[in-house]
């Protein structure tokens, strides 16, 4: 219910999205409640996980490296997007209002600390 009023759609819209979210996505990885930092984040946002287990798994996650840049500066493609980066998936989240942005900032400190 939080999530749907996040979102501003009806629960049974959330329980579609996540519903073809699951069709998508990759299997869990073990441990975890999710096959993405995204999706766990997702989940934390309908009440499915608890905000202890959302900071957990989202601490433990090993994210992609971002791409390297294109060292010839002549060629000014800014950096390719890494899907699996912490800003594709926990950003995005953010952006996406499964995150706060107190959740995001405890998120940050608790990966500086880790």
């Amino acid at each position: 219910m939080r999530l749907a009023k996040i979102v501003g759609v009806s629960q049974p819209t959330i329980s579609d999205m996540l519903r073809r979210a699951r069709i998508d996505a990759p299997d869990l990885r073990r441990g975890t409640h999710g096959g993405t930092a995204y999706e766990i984040a997702a989940r934390y946002a309908a009440g499915e996980i608890t905000r202890a287990a959302m900071m957990r798994e989202l601490t433990d996650w090993e994210y992609e490296r971002p791409a390297e840049a294109n060292p010839f500066e002549w060629a000014d493609d800014g950096n390719p997007a890494t899907e699996g980066s912490f800003t594709m998936q926990v950003g995005r989240a953010l952006r996406d209002g499964f995150l706060t942005d107190e959740d995001y900032d405890a998120l940050l400190e608790a990966l500086a600390d880790h």
